[in-house]
């Protein structure tokens, strides 16, 4: 969703019984832009007895907000400012207003009439543009992975701002805010580590490019996220992970914005075995390491865990066929498990899942 914000800055000057009000309209993005604005009004007026100012940062429908009244009366100056911004529906804007009392009191009423009549008269002068609410990240990535990217962000509107190239390569994108989903997507499919971003960063080295599979979305035909390549049969390979290269469609054809619950079946090791070796304890005791920090983040994408318990015998299965847990987690939609596979803290985690289980299932459902 776009909304207005101002094209440049403008000035408007007021004489209201023999006070001088001056009044500055800048441009902004945060709060440190705004408030270097207000140090350059006090620096360009340092003899004005007031400097009131007002703020709204983002939509105007949901943006963050400020007013000051310095020295004037509470509630006289900067709401009445503000007010005005509100009125016009405009965002990421400053609007400070410098007084120079001019021997005549205005009283209450008087105030708020002329600090409003200034901010009027500013955003009333005021050329508009739209502005398409972003974020911007930092991704780590491998080399080969830097022309995916960019033609990413070509198809979707995003800009590749910066990009550093050292063991890994770090790119800072900015990205529309309706295509974030689309990017944690991306992501989760490509193995980037999402860093910076919405007030997150990373700092180390990239882990090895390697999908370590959790709760997982539908795969094509059979909604079968994790699944093998092979003929089903006897002679099938055990699968954990999910094959990188059918993932991204797999994401693609989820509906988007519905709500999904993923049924995960799951068989453990009788020792978990690590990339440097088997460890001391079973694959159930790896798999709850997993699970102390994969369920904070389902969590923290606004997920669920349904349901989970002990399987005890495959009424309707092959023969022979045997799982050990299985888990329901519900999650408000596929973007939501996108996010959850891009954070760095859940894909250090995996490597205690990929440990515990002998082979695994994920399938993606849809509630009636």
């Amino acid at each position: 969703m776009t909304y207005p914000t101002p094209a440049g800055p403008v000035d408007r000057e007021l004489i209201i019984n023999k006070s001088r009000f001056i009044a500055w309209l800048r441009p902004v993005h945060d709060r440190d832009q705004a408030q270097a604005v207000l140090e350059q009004a006090r620096a360009r007026y340092p003899d004005a007895s007031h400097h009131c100012h007002a703020w709204l940062i983002g939509d105007p429908q949901s943006g963050q907000g400020a007013m000051n009244d310095d020295g004037e009366p509470s509630g006289t100056a900067g709401k009445p400012i503000f007010n005005v911004i509100q009125h016009k529906g405009v965002g990421d804007v400053m609007v400070v207003v410098s007084r120079y009392f001019g021997g005549v009191k205005l009283g209450a009423g008087g105030l708020v009439r002329a600090y409003a009549g200034a901010a009027e008269a500013v955003l009333s002068a005021m050329r508009v543009t739209e502005q398409i609410p972003e974020q911007t990240l930092t991704l780590q990535l491998g080399f080969a992975d830097e022309q995916p990217l960019r033609h990413w962000c070509d198809q979707h509107g995003a800009r590749l701002d910066d990009i550093q190239y050292a063991q890994t390569v770090s790119a800072r994108v900015t990205v529309p805010d309706q295509h974030l989903d689309a990017l944690y997507a991306f992501c989760a499919a490509n193995g980037l580590l999402v860093g910076a971003g919405r007030a997150r960063s990373h700092k180390g080295p990239l882990p090895q490019r390697m999908w370590r599979f959790s709760p997982l979305a539908e795969g094509q035909g059979s909604g079968n996220l994790v699944a093998n390549n092979h003929n089903q049969g006897e002679h099938a390979m055990p699968v954990v992970d999910p094959d990188p290269k059918r993932l991204p469609d797999i994401l693609k054809s989820i509906p988007a914005d519905t709500p999904i619950v993923m049924l995960n079946l799951l068989r453990f090791r009788d020792k978990a075995r690590y990339k440097d070796g088997e460890a001391d304890y079973d694959g159930r005791e790896a798999y709850r390491r997993y699970s102390l920090v994969a369920f904070e983040k389902v969590r923290g994408v606004g997920g669920e865990l349904v349901w989970s318990g002990d399987t005890l015998a495959g009424v309707i299965a092959p023969e022979g066929e045997r799982w050990d847990e299985v888990l329901l987690v519900r999650y408000p939609s596929i973007q939501a498990f996108a996010r959850m596979l891009a954070d760095p803290e859940y894909k250090q985690a995996t490597k205690h899942r990929t440990a515990a289980l002998e082979e695994a299932r994920l399938i993606c459902n849809q509630e009636k």
